[in-house]
């Protein structure tokens, strides 16, 4: 393992040397565990032009770049790696002070925008700058790079990204350790075996959701005091009452009612949830039809409405577009 300089901002190679610092940027929270199997592909075609796309094992395909070109990745293989946030990964890398930098240089989508030391910014350009930053070095596959593009970047950052947080809307990051070969989630290898990864999430929004539990015990936090569903207004302590009614006996009413109204409530608070959006509507829609009988759990109303159920279920437990709540 590297020793980590701390303190200030290190830019080797006739780079500038800013102030004394410290380290700002911490990622947010993620569904995703503490540990993933994933492997690369070189150069990342799938998403923002990025040096590498990252599948990871049961969560999708993610941008990522390199960290540290010092180490080799072996592009197809297989690796289990701890997911760290910027802060956690300080062990691992040269520069973590720098990791704010990062990911203000992420959010800027350079790639393809013009340069002010002539022609347009690369994936090349980008990837040196987030080496340098990081790593105080280099490596000769990059990709097309220009130093003067790389120092523009890297000026920049310096100038505009110090303490920087992504915010909604945003792409956050987080560091990839590749600890072991092969998919072996259960190791408890810590060190690095391979070129560490950041890859890009979505930043947060909003304070968090709830679940279905939290809205049903904490009626001071609802924000409303009446909510509608399927063209009915409910009092909210009426529509606590129905969260709380008993699923025995198999009336899949109870199931949905309190997953679209928790969902509801999510979003009123400030949470995205354009990833429900539909969802909501088409559970509203059959509420409107199915509220006033019961409905069995081998009906082909409850066939239909499960999969809402499903995904508004993910949402409330915050594993969407939405972290859940602390």
């Amino acid at each position: 393992m590297r020793i980590t300089k701390m303190g200030t901002r290190l830019l080797g190679i006739g780079l500038a040397v800013a102030g004394a610092v410290t380290l700002a940027m911490e990622t947010q929270a993620t569904s995703l565990p503490s540990k993933v199997c994933f492997t690369v592909t070189n150069p990342g075609n799938g998403g923002m032009p990025t040096y590498f796309d990252a599948n990871l094992s049961g969560h999708g395909w993610f941008d990522a770049w390199c960290v540290s070109p010092d180490t080799q990745i072996v592009y197809g293989r297989t690796y289990t790696a701890l997911v760290l946030t910027a802060a956690e990964a300080s062990g691992y890398v040269l520069n973590p002070q720098n990791f704010d930098l990062v990911a203000w240089v992420i959010n800027q989508d350079f790639v393809g925008k013009p340069s002010q030391a002539g022609g347009d910014f690369t994936m090349g350009d980008v990837q040196n700058a987030i080496w340098l930053l990081i790593d105080d070095s280099l490596s000769v596959d990059q990709g097309p790079s220009d130093p003067a593009r790389v120092q523009e970047i890297i000026s920049a950052a310096l100038a505009n990204g110090e303490g920087f947080e992504a915010a909604c809307g945003d792409r956050d990051i987080l560091v990839l350790i590749p600890v072991a070969e092969g998919c072996n989630p259960n190791t408890t290898a810590r060190e690095l075996i391979s070129q560490a990864i950041v890859i890009e999430i979505p930043a947060p929004c909003g304070p968090g959701t709830g679940t279905p539990g939290y809205w049903a015990n904490h009626p001071e936090a609802w924000p409303v005091e009446q909510i509608e569903v399927g063209g009915m207004v409910y009092a909210k302590y009426d529509a606590i009452a129905l969260m709380r009614a008993s699923v025995k006996g198999g009336d899949k009413r109870y199931t949905l009612f309190p997953a679209l109204v928790c969902a509801q409530l999510n979003i009123l608070i400030g949470n995205d949830g354009s990833c429900v959006e539909n969802e909501i509507e088409w559970a509203d829609a059959w509420w409107a039809v199915f509220s006033g009988s019961k409905v069995a759990a081998n009906s082909q109303a409850w066939k239909t409405a499960e999969p809402w159920y499903s995904k508004l279920d993910a949402y409330n437990n915050g594993l969407l577009c939405a972290p859940a709540r602390d």
